[in-house]
């Protein structure tokens, strides 16, 4: 998101009626990795008295990394997302809802009931029902707790910053490959890349073939995406379970690939 087209934005909907209401920021977009400016967002809406909204749901680990500062702003924000089942090596259904203050849940959830009259008081102050749309649910904290518990922020931390310098080395291989060329550097954890061909039907037809090709060898699973209308090959780094190591083997593995299907 570009800051001064934000402000034009916002200045056109007020002038033709219209009541601006929040911006929603990125801090790391699922085809591509990239990180919106918070900062300068959040300047944007405490001036315009505006709710600042960062989806973190993948790309907010980074604020564990030794790469922090590319989400510089995010603690500014009035509410987060952040999915621990992705960068956070949890299993699926274990999310985050982050909010300033916690009296703006309870004025949007709150609904009450006769049904709870009983039990209204005899929990936490304020009860977890009160701060969501579930009255029940599963207990989806503990885990990523007993990993904190058991890991520590420090092992956390090293994980991701792995996943960082991995796609980072990732992209540097694509760049010296005669088959490959990168499409968007390393952001975050994400690399996107393509085939090299002589056109851009050519290429997506390559890159559809080789992702197919990994998948049904069980080399990796490097599926494709749309950026622009163009397609492209995304390799997304966030496994605990990766090395440098593994992608030194990878990229030879692609380009054999390539060669095995005449590229």
């Amino acid at each position: 998101m570009v800051p001064a087209a934000l402000s034009e934005a916002i200045a056109t909907d007020r002038a033709s009626g219209k009541i601006p209401v929040a911006v929603v920021g990125t801090c790391g977009t699922t085809n591509t990795g990239s990180v919106d400016p918070l900062d300068a967002l959040a300047d944007i809406c405490e001036a315009e008295n505006l709710w600042f909204h960062v989806d973190g749901a993948y790309g907010g680990s980074v604020v564990l990394s030794d790469r922090a500062e590319v989400a510089r702003g995010i603690e500014r924000a009035d509410s987060i997302v952040w999915d621990g089942h992705k960068w956070l090596y949890q299993i699926y259904g274990c999310a985050l809802v982050l909010v300033k203050d916690v009296r703006t849940l309870l004025a949007a959830y709150s609904a009450g009931g006769e049904y709870l009259q009983d039990v209204a008081g005899l929990g936490q102050d304020p009860e977890w029902w009160d701060m969501g749309p579930e009255l029940t649910r599963p207990a989806r904290g503990p885990p990523l707790w007993l990993t904190l518990q058991v890991a520590g922020t420090k092992a956390m931390r090293e994980m991701v910053s792995k996943s960082i310098r991995i796609a980072e080395r990732f992209e540097q291989l694509v760049r010296e490959s005669s088959f490959l060329e990168v499409v968007t550097p390393a952001s975050l954890a994400i690399v996107t890349f393509s085939v090299k061909a002589d056109n851009p039907e050519e290429a997506a037809r390559r890159n559809l073939a080789l992702s197919e090709y990994l998948r049904v060898n069980n080399i990796a699973g490097i599926f494709s995406t749309e950026l622009e209308g163009r397609n492209v090959l995304l390799l997304c780094t966030i496994s605990p379970d990766e090395y440098v190591e593994d992608f030194n083997v990878l990229i030879r593995q692609v380009e054999d690939a390539a060669k095995t299907l005449g590229f």
